[in-house]
């Protein structure tokens, strides 16, 4: 399939589970959706656009921002795909990048990006300049450990670190996470207790992400705080204070059986970046590995501005679905995407994430869909 066909047959179904009329009294939504941007790795004029994109984000304009690890830049492309302005360079200046991990928009239209070697979060307006550098929110020695970043508009930052004590005589690692918030005075909270980590694998010294594992993610609200684990259909929430306040079952969340095609497509996803040399030691080992039995219920949880939860589900080669619920855990809708996509943000009427084609180069792409606005307003889980 082209890319052309892909954006133009992106199917989006939603339904409802409580009755075929209606969810909270609304009809329900047809809608069509298409592809509004993709940034290729190779400008048209042979610039180099994309090498090891580590996240992006969508401005207000429809500017869609990446960071570059390899690249050592904040890159901002039009709609067209066209980059249009770079932040960065490789070193330890004023504005430049070391080792480019996370980034986020953290305030209106305002990129945050964490620089691990470094140190320091940078941020950088909209027009590309930057405005400050900071530390990064919690200790040396547990940003050494994150494994997952979020922040929200609100000014909070919540954070996934990996344990800090593991079974070395165990090569598939999974025990208990620390998961935290800071709010904009810098103030921390832990959030939950015995929270499973993600899942990795650990040989030889190193450790990588265990292909079709169980990932924790966290989603920040406007006074929730989802936790999802994939362990079953569950998300947890919790308060900006760190509260329990029960769990969101997602009703079509399901897990599956994995087969071994699927395994070894995750397998080569995983290794898409690592040097030939590292592939050729790096695969039958994780081929050694025994495979999960069930892929997770999902894979990562996200918060749209309108408050709705949505989690997604991926699988190597196969179309990512996202399902948003509301409050009680009501289907509000079903977003099928026509490839396997690494989801960053969910808008009010955009999917922006990143995919591989099929000789491992990067590609970060924008969907884009239209919700009829209703006078009652949408569902949202906070309420």
């Amino acid at each position: 399939m082209s890319r052309a066909q892909s954006g133009a047959c992106l199917a989006v179904l939603f339904a409802s589970l409580t009755s075929a009329s209606s969810v909270h009294g609304q009809d329900p939504w047809s809608l069509h959706a298409s592809l509004i941007t993709e940034i290729a790795p190779v400008a048209l004029n042979g610039h180099i656009q994309l090498e090891h994109p580590i996240g992006a984000t969508r401005l207000s304009d429809g500017t869609i921002v990446v960071g570059d690890a390899r690249r050592a830049t904040i890159a901002f492309f039009d709609r067209s795909g066209r980059e249009v302005q770079a932040t960065g360079r490789s070193g330890g200046g004023p504005g430049e990048f070391r080792d480019l991990w996370w980034i986020g928009q953290c305030s209106f239209d305002t990129v945050f990006a964490w620089d691990r070697a470094n140190a320091r979060i940078t941020v950088i307006g909209a027009s590309g300049r930057v405005i400050r550098e900071v530390p990064p929110p919690i200790p040396p020695a547990q940003a050494g450990r994150t494994a997952f970043a979020t922040c929200s508009a609100s000014g909070h930052t919540g954070v996934v670190s990996l344990p800090t004590t593991m079974d070395p005589r165990q090569p598939i690692q999974r025990s208990a996470a620390a998961v935290t918030v800071i709010d904009a005075m810098g103030e921390s909270v832990q959030v939950g207790d015995e929270i499973a980590s993600s899942e990795f694998v650990v040989r030889g010294g190193g450790g990588m992400p265990r292909p079709l594992g169980h990932v924790t993610t966290i989603a920040l609200g406007t006074s929730r705080v989802f936790v999802g684990t994939g362990d079953s259909a569950a998300v947890l929430s919790f308060s900006l204070q760190g509260g329990r306040m029960g769990s969101i079952r997602v009703p079509r969340a399901e897990k599956r059986v994995v087969t071994s095609e699927q395994y070894e497509r995750a397998i080569d996803d995983l290794l898409v970046l690592a040097p030939s040399q590292a592939v050729e030691a790096i695969r039958p080992m994780l081929l050694e590995l025994p495979r999960p039995q069930h892929t997770p219920h999902y894979n990562s949880v996200h918060v749209d501005p309108s408050g709705v939860l949505w989690v997604v589900q991926t699988v190597a080669a196969e179309r990512t679905r996202l399902i948003g619920v509301d409050s009680i855990g009501s289907t509000v809708g079903i977003v099928l995407l026509p490839e396997s996509l690494h989801v960053y943000e969910i808008g009010d009427d955009y999917v922006l994430g990143l995919r591989y084609n099929s000789v491992g180069e990067p590609f970060i792409v924008a969907y884009g869909f239209r919700r009829p606005v209703s006078p009652s307003g949408r569902p949202a889980p906070e309420k």
